[in-house]
């Protein structure tokens, strides 16, 4: 309930308005008249749950451990690496891991190779070797 308050002695713009609630200088609500508690906002009485009324999380269960990890089996890879010979044959070479390498000469029936036809019969080399 509202009750308007004219204050004497002012025009009669000066209009008060006084709902029973004692709001700060920011506006904020402070509580019931007279309760002399401090309260952020007005409860939601309909939507009072508690904590203890809700249920528990299930806990989780341990993690399976995973098997180890095969080495993985390398494979050969053949890429273009030139030679600065003057012979396109041998511009390609092929890894398998650190330590094996193998520099095959290719198209050997060819008189001049483009960088093409040496990576395309490269893969035909590489599928060779990883059978």
């Amino acid at each position: 309930m509202a009750v308007l308050v004219a204050v004497a002695g002012f025009s009669g713009c000066d209009v008060q308005m006084d709902d029973g609630f004692d709001a700060g200088p920011t506006g904020e609500h402070r509580g019931d008249p007279g309760s002399g508690q401090k309260k952020d906002r007005p409860r939601d009485r309909g939507n009072d749950v508690r904590r203890s009324d809700s249920p528990k999380p299930k806990p989780k269960p341990a993690p399976k451990p995973k098997p180890k990890p095969k080495p993985p089996t390398q494979k050969w890879g053949c890429f273009y690496s030139p030679t600065m010979n003057y012979d396109w044959h041998d511009d390609v070479l092929c890894m398998k891991g650190p330590q094996e390498e193998d520099r095959p000469y290719l198209l050997p029936s060819d008189s001049y190779i483009t960088k093409d036809e040496i990576m395309w019969a490269a893969a035909q080399y590489e599928r060779s070797l990883n059978g």
